[in-house]
């Protein structure tokens, strides 16, 4: 109860900028800056993973996304490098969700924009949060909107496949 009594509601939204594939966080604070949005409070993110863990200074991936040799990592039946990985973020963003929800903010005043694969990494935390965790009292998710913008590219088809690679159906 003590904690409860301590704990400050922020009433201000929440902006969290997800950078994409090979990006940093530099240029999304660049941009938080520049638009200075009255009364909001702003958090840029990047991916967790190396973009190209074998090459240094490339930025950064919410996802794995490229062979040792630099190609682009195909989908294909039993491929789970880019879900797995996918997945370790998701934790990650509920992690640090919960963090948030922790300093006071509200969920219903969460808004995530996010690049390519940061907009899937946000829109995956939000869509994939189990119905518990969504109920609890001091979950920041669902954000109240996740707008993502990418490429045709970002989709991950393995995704709709279920566990023999096999597409599910309507996918």
């Amino acid at each position: 109860r003590e904690r409860e009594r301590q704990k400050i509601s922020l009433k201000l939204p929440l902006s969290m900028r997800n950078a994409g594939l090979g990006d940093t966080e530099q240029p999304f604070v660049k941009l938080a800056a520049t638009l200075q949005l009255p009364e909001t409070a702003c958090v840029v993110l990047r991916g967790p993973h190396a973009a190209m863990p074998a090459l240094d200074d490339v930025g950064y991936a919410w996802h794995a996304a490229f062979e040792a040799d630099g190609e682009l990592i195909a989908a294909r039946a039993g491929e789970r490098r880019r879900l797995d990985t996918l997945d370790a973020t998701r934790q990650r963003l509920w992690a640090a969700m919960a963090h948030l929800a922790q300093c006071g903010f509200s969920g219903e005043r969460v808004f995530v924009l996010g690049f390519g694969q940061g907009g899937i990494a946000g829109l995956d935390a939000a869509l994939a949060l189990p119905p518990a965790q969504a109920q609890a009292q001091d979950a920041l998710l669902p954000p109240r909107a996740v707008l993502l913008i990418c490429s045709s590219g970002t989709y991950l088809p393995e995704a709709a496949a279920g566990a023999d690679g096999q597409q599910d159906e309507g996918g």
